[in-house]
């Protein structure tokens, strides 16, 4: 197999699962895991992937890819935000994630009464 082709089956591969193992790809290649250190670490310099130690993870977005995803407010995403807000009482402590169905939610909190939100997203928080 050549370079190329195993490149791309790498990326397939780590596109298909979240998550590429050197011990494997080296069996499923048919290639030693020397060969496939030698891919994970030329791949993560052309920033196709994020080499980890074993294997490989897919590169995280970018700041700002997610601002553009946010500006872009899809209609079924804040009716959903809204939707959740009857839900949430006085003195519950919700937890939101970095999404932007979750950041719609974040904007359209009622501020007429006490909760805790926690949240790993600065722009949510």
């Amino acid at each position: 197999m050549l370079q190329q082709e195993r490149h791309q089956k790498i990326l397939d591969l780590l596109s298909q699962f979240g998550r590429v193992y050197a011990s494997e790809l080296s069996g499923q290649l048919k290639v030693s895991e020397d060969t496939i250190r030698r891919d994970l670490k030329l791949l993560d310099k052309k920033e196709c992937l994020r080499r980890v130690h074993g294997g490989a993870l897919p590169l995280q977005q970018t700041f700002d890819e997610y601002r553009e995803r946010q500006d872009e407010i899809d209609p079924l995403k804040k009716r959903v935000a809204l939707a959740a807000i009857p839900f949430i009482k006085p003195g519950q402590t919700i937890l939101l994630d970095s999404g932007t169905t979750c950041l719609q939610l974040a904007m359209n909190l009622p501020t007429h009464f006490n909760f805790t939100v926690v949240t790993p997203s600065p722009l949510v928080a």
